[in-house]
């Protein structure tokens, strides 16, 4: 696996009538550099907004939506990149060889003997200038990686981009592990390359803890997918056209978009067009040395395609699983059995919770109804049906599994003057059973403040810059007849730059003369002028009373967006 990897260019009481389904906490990692666990095991810890968000684009590809229409374009941030395998449109390359090539040599610094520094950590995207990290592949990736969120490090993506590039393209599933946290500078040097001895190759794939029969083995899996172009190696293959306007690009076997062994069965058949075994140069052809250096006897096995298959798996899971000697990983990620999503209040001219839970089979028959208890009242219930049912598409992860997940979203009316403390879901399968309680390990989802509250449909995007602004952001504050003051958001906006980046800002919020008091609530907005290309997450804050009430970690994907003619 030496440079050109992959290809060119990734207190609720339950009766006895009611059975309760207890979400449990995942116990948190020990270490003090560790993240926290993900939800395991079918269990959902909540809220966990780094273990959710990362359970959700494990398993459809995506964080968390939030909303019913981004679980189709918040899916396209990432795994539609990779969908069926599929080459990128400008480029004769696949995004998921990319993932591979990338995870590798992100990972491939690693010293086992050593510091034990290195390891998959987003190095990466602090030496792209290397000649060992030469083509425009690993730029493409580390630009993919744009999906991060404030709890989503980016060195989780990158072994998710293997995870996902691998099942995309016909592979076996493998498992995941979060909790991988991103280095802020560019690590060691030492990702092997193609025109090295066998003997360096085979010390520094020891260094990285494979041995001489995974090294052999660990190549041909990531020479599976994609080949070698021009325009990123032409010391390897010549500059001539082939396609209008695309350099000529070199497939390692003849099945490039499929995950398949046929990378090792046509090297046996001699009938290989893999560059790195065929040229004509023999200090280039280091996959031929690689395959050929026990005899081909580990290429002979991997012959066997569920061999290869299953070899692949567990060397991958090794590869994105090398990290540094600090970090600990999570338990092995499992579908979420039933799984509470993003849950906030709304403020318009009256109050709202949004809030969803996702199961992992669809059925006709269930009724699934949310539940809430007033706040002001002491214990009064309400309920109210889903406004809207959808279901997760092109998911390949989910169909490894055999799930279809589907979410039932709600957006119910809040009376503003008893308000909300804590809501569940009573859900009826529709097997003539007693209905199940989803409630928090019997606690509920609590509501932890109802006095700053995001106006959504009064805040806005304008990426066509037609309005004065590009974007306005409203909160409503419940007055009580209490002093409003100190009102402002920590405000982080993503910068798509080459080091992709948080930016992060306080801002303060005015009150918005242009909008009424309504139901006792005033409201406060903030209208910048400055373009912004991406996402933004907010945590507003306000002094109420003498008292600091915050609201935290809002996102600006969920406001409304104007377009001409709007």
């Amino acid at each position: 696996m030496c440079k050109p990897i992959g290809s060119k260019s990734n207190g609720i009481k339950s009766t006895q009538t009611m059975k309760t389904i207890k979400f449990l906490a995942a116990a948190a990692l020990g270490s003090a550099l560790a993240l926290l666990a993900a939800a395991q095991g079918g269990q959902q810890r909540w809220p966990d907004y780094r273990g959710n968000e990362l359970e959700s684009l494990w398993l459809e590809g995506s964080a968390e939506p939030g909303w019913p229409t981004m679980l189709v374009s918040a899916r396209a941030r990432f795994t539609n990149l990779i969908s069926g395998c599929r080459a990128r449109l400008d480029s004769e390359s696949e995004g998921a060889a990319e993932w591979i090539r990338a995870a590798f040599h992100d990972m491939a610094t690693h010293n086992v003997n050593g510091d034990g520094l290195g390891g998959l950590d987003r190095s990466l995207l602090y030496e792209l200038d290397r000649p060992e990290n030469a083509g425009g592949s690993l730029a493409q990736a580390m630009k993919d990686l744009s999906v991060i969120t404030r709890y989503i490090s980016g060195a989780d993506i990158i072994a998710l981009g293997v995870v996902h590039s691998v099942v995309e393209c016909g592979g076996l599933l493998i498992p995941f592990r979060g909790g991988r946290i991103d280095a802020t500078e560019a690590g060691p040097k030492g990702v092997p390359e193609v025109t090295q001895t066998l003997e360096e190759h085979t010390e520094k794939f020891r260094k990285q803890g494979f041995n001489k029969t995974e090294m052999i083995e660990l190549v041909a899996c990531g020479h599976t997918l994609g080949g070698v172009g021009a325009n990123d190696f032409p010391e390897i293959v010549s500059g001539d056209v082939d396609r209008v306007s695309r350099p000529r690009h070199i497939n390692f076997d003849s099945t490039s978009r499929k995950f398949d062994n046929a990378v090792v069965t046509e090297y046996l058949k001699g009938t290989t067009k893999n560059i790195l075994v065929v040229h004509p140069n023999a200090t280039i052809v280091s996959d031929k040395r690689i395959f050929e250096s026990d005899g081909n006897r580990t290429m002979e096995t991997l012959a066997d395609e569920k061999i290869f298959q299953t070899r692949c798996r567990d060397l991958f899971e090794k590869m994105i699983n090398t990290v540094p000697k600090d970090v600990e990983l999570t338990d092995v990620f499992a579908p979420i059995k039933a799984k509470v999503g993003r849950s906030y209040l709304t403020f318009n001219q009256t109050m709202g919770l949004h809030t969803e839970i996702r199961f992992l089979t669809k059925n006709e028959n269930r009724r699934v109804t949310l539940k809430w208890e007033d706040r002001a009242s002491g214990g009064q219930v309400h309920s109210a049906a889903p406004f809207d049912v959808s279901e997760t598409l092109h998911s390949a992860t989910a169909k490894q599994f055999g799930i279809t997940p589907i979410h039932y979203w709600f957006n119910p009316t809040i009376d503003p003057t008893t308000s909300i403390s804590r809501f569940w879901f009573e859900v009826d399968e529709g097997t003539g059973g007693q209905p199940d309680l989803y409630d928090n390990g019997g606690a509920g989802f609590p509501i932890a403040q109802d006095k700053v509250i995001w106006a959504r449909d009064l805040s806005y995007y304008a990426p066509d810059r037609f309005s004065d602004h590009w974007w306005s952001f409203t909160v409503a504050i419940r007055n009580d007849a209490s002093a409003i003051s100190n009102v402002s958001a920590n405000v982080e906006v993503f910068i798509a730059d080459e080091k992709l980046n948080f930016v992060k800002s306080t801002v303060a919020l005015e009150r918005d003369t242009n909008l009424t008091t309504v139901a006792g609530f005033d409201f406060y907005t903030f209208r910048p002028t400055e373009k912004v290309n991406d996402r933004m997450f907010f945590d507003v804050a306000a002094t109420i009373g003498g008292e600091t009430v915050t609201e935290e970690y809002l996102n600006n994907y969920w406001v409304t967006v104007l377009n001409k003619g709007t």
